[in-house]
């Protein structure tokens, strides 16, 4: 991965991630897993992967899991280590 996805921080998130309803796994410094729940164009998730690094994975989660993991990122409850390479 590259040193972007240690810079996942609120403008990233701000401008790009939540408005399409996606956020960061619980354990994204680890998977670099991205849930959202309608899945996003091909355009923004190249986008995103350009921003964020080649490495960067989408899942699906439900709605409940997409809304509690925006909360914990508004309160900072979720953390990005830097980078780690598979």
């Amino acid at each position: 991965m590259t040193a972007a996805v240690a810079a996942l921080k609120l403008p990233i998130f701000s401008q790009l991630l939540e408005p399409a309803g996606i956020a960061p796994a619980l354990n994204f410094a680890d998977s670099a897993e991205l849930v959202y729940n309608q899945l996003p164009s091909l355009d923004l998730r190249n986008k995103v992967r350009f921003v964020l690094g080649e490495q960067i994975e989408f899942r699906q989660g439900s709605a409940e899991e997409i809304a509690r993991q925006l909360r914990l990122r508004d309160l900072g409850g979720i953390t990005v280590a830097p980078n780690r390479r598979r």
